[in-house]
């Protein structure tokens, strides 16, 4: 048996049984198949058993294909049999229904012992370095990004284990310009179960995986999304989900031209030696579990951060640990396909005025975008998802703020610590009122005298569905009515984006939706 360990993934062959054991996830690559090649019979590539390969397959996104260009390898007709067998069988497996849903791309990768250039898929490469069991490429095409290949030598010129770290920068910034296209923005469903229970208690309905499972058909289906939603965020338990014909919501989505987001982190713990200050939990099964959802169709992520404002607060403890937190997610994220969105949510709680929450908003953004520096974030495959500049919940002046104090505000400190690069930047509502987070993104979008290099958006959950649940409220005969007013929200905030939009919605839409310590 060899057994070999790197990076925190530990591998073990069984040479008798061809039985291969991987523990543990790469942070350098999400998506790996191994081929084996044995010294001592040079042409025989160790083909895994069909079970063994549909077993690694639910983890497995990219399929590799290896040519060795040694004389040797290159001339013997039985290897290149062997390997055109198994990649007949890789899109064989392509087709599946069983692996309909998860996107498959195949890449030759090519080893030589040489600094020439040399062709993989389309692209031309040069060996730039090779040391420690790291091979540095340089591309020669039109985009220009560079490509690792990070192996083990088990003998002298014997490769066991091969693993690509993949390029996503123009994936990502593709994907990041998608969600910001102008006129659209992000509808926020990534309630927990706890959560998405406390809607629910208020139109008595019970909070079962069935009632949860329809809501989300119910928004998800709604005629017409798509000209005002360009991306959904999802909790976990919605990916697997159906509509009551059978398709998978993920598809349904697919169909919509609307990109699937999910919640990554796992929610927040205390902060020893603060004031109850608190830090988001997730980091360590980050990395397998956005490579998991690049598999499943997700194509970018949220993560919550949270401070408050009062007696002292934000510590410069907690600004820090946040903001690292929520680089290192963006780090990973970006490593692994999907674009993240980073929310550093100051909450609305107190009586603090309108001046001190942008005071802080500046620290806490200036922060964030140093960690992001520092954590090597591609910020053009980024998004920012932060609260706007409003006083406290209990402020007593805080009638007397207009939208467009709170629009310029917001906006003034956003061009005073966010940098252009960045491609866009998605509010969280904040337990504003639906017709409130209209309001005050439009007054942004309407400025002329603050720089706004960057688009500015929604992410809103409470207030897009506020209206939409409280006329469902559980009963199939209102799911018209529901996905219209849903509607009437998605087109609003479509128009706040640009600046266009003139108010005067009624009923549910003034409603404060204003939760104390409000939690996901």
């Amino acid at each position: 048996m060899f057994h070999l360990s790197h990076s925190g993934v530990t591998l073990s062959l069984h040479k008798e049984t061809l039985e291969l054991v991987v523990v543990g996830q790469s942070v350098f690559f999400p998506s790996l198949i191994c081929i084996f090649l044995e010294q001592w019979h040079p042409i025989l590539i160790i083909q895994l058993n069909k079970d063994l390969i549909e077993k690694l397959y639910l983890n497995v996104w990219i399929i590799i294909r290896i040519f060795l260009l040694s004389e040797k390898i290159n001339k013997n007709q039985h290897l290149r049999k062997k390997i055109q067998q198994f990649s007949k069988y890789i899109i064989n497996l392509k087709s599946s229904s069983q692996f309909s849903y998860q996107e498959i791309t195949c890449i030759s990768v090519i080893l030589l012992n040489t600094n020439k250039l040399f062709k993989l898929n389309s692209y031309y490469y040069q060996i730039l370095s090779q040391k420690d069991g790291i091979i540095l490429l340089k591309s020669y095409n039109n985009f220009k990004y560079y490509i690792q290949i990070f192996f083990f030598y088990l003998r002298q010129n014997q490769i066991l284990y091969i693993m690509i770290k993949q390029d996503f920068r123009k994936e990502l910034a593709e994907t990041a310009q998608r969600i910001v296209t102008p006129g659209k923005g992000i509808l926020a469903a990534d309630e927990s179960q706890g959560t998405i229970g406390k809607k629910f208690v208020q139109i008595n309905v019970e909070n079962t995986e069935e009632h949860r499972r329809a809501y989300r058909e119910l928004l998800f289906t709604t005629e017409g999304i798509e000209n005002y939603i360009s991306g959904v965020i999802l909790f976990s338990e919605t990916i697997k989900h159906t509509t009551k014909d059978g398709k998978k919501l993920l598809e349904v989505l697919h169909e919509k031209g609307i990109i699937p987001g999910i919640k990554v982190d796992k929610g927040i713990a205390v902060i020893p030696g603060t004031n109850d200050e608190s830090a988001t939990l997730g980091l360590d099964s980050l990395a397998s579990m956005a490579a998991e959802y690049y598999g499943y169709g997700c194509r970018f992520a949220k993560w919550r951060a949270v401070l408050k404002i009062g007696n002292g607060l934000p510590s410069d403890q907690a600004i820090q640990e946040n903001a690292w937190g929520l680089a290192r997610y963006a780090a990973i994220c970006q490593e692994n396909g999907l674009v993240p969105i980073v929310e550093p949510e100051i909450l609305a709680d107190g009586d603090h005025s309108i001046e001190v929450c942008q005071k802080v908003t500046e620290k806490v953004l200036s922060a964030v975008f140093r960690a992001l520096a520092q954590n090597n974030v591609f910020l053009e495959g980024a998004l920012l998802k932060p609260n706007m500049v409003t006083p406290g919940s209990q402020n007593p002046d805080r009638a007397n703020v207009t939208a467009a104090e709170i629009g310029y505000r917001t906006a003034l400190a956003l061009s005073r610590t966010v940098p252009p690069a960045l491609v866009g930047v998605v509010f969280l509502s904040g337990g504003q009122s639906e017709e409130e987070a209209s309001l005050n993104l439009n007054e942004m979008n309407k400025l002329t005298n603050v720089r706004k290099p960057w688009s500015l958006s929604f992410s809103y959950g409470r207030a897009l569905q506020n209206t939409a649940v409280k006329t469902w409220h559980g009963k199939e005969e209102n799911w018209h009515a529901a996905q219209q007013a849903l509607i009437v929200r998605a087109k609003a905030n479509s128009e706040a984006t640009l600046g266009k939009y003139q108010g005067g919605q009624g009923g549910a839409a003034g409603e404060s939706l204003f939760v104390a310590d409000y939690k996901y």
